[in-house]
């Protein structure tokens, strides 16, 4: 998932990066950081029992439209990665594979 996660943000690197998982939009380390402050979120931890916990914060993907709003009109970049389900016939659902849908 970071694999993804770094490789979008790799091409996105102006941009927060709003990555869909389930049914939330969840931010990893700096841009969680900057999100939590600017949309008053809880700031987490993925890992936090670990050397290097990854700082996360996220929104609820039915009211995105809001949140997303508010980090354009304070002057940030947003970068939407939304996940596509991959499955084989017999085998079941395979790990989402995302990309961004819009910015």
């Amino acid at each position: 998932m970071f694999e993804q996660y770094r490789s979008l943000k790799a091409q996105h690197p102006d941009a927060l990066l709003m990555f869909r998982m389930g049914d939330f939009f969840e931010l990893f380390f700096d841009d969680a950081v900057v999100a939590a402050k600017v949309l008053d979120l809880t700031l987490t931890a993925r890992n936090r029992h670990e050397p290097d916990p990854v700082p996360m914060a996220g929104v609820p993907h039915h009211a995105s439209p809001g949140y997303i709003q508010r980090l354009v009109d304070a002057g940030f970049r947003v970068a939407i990665a939304e996940s596509r389900r991959r499955t084989r016939p017999g085998q079941g659902p395979r790990p989402a594979r995302r990309d961004r849908a819009r910015r």
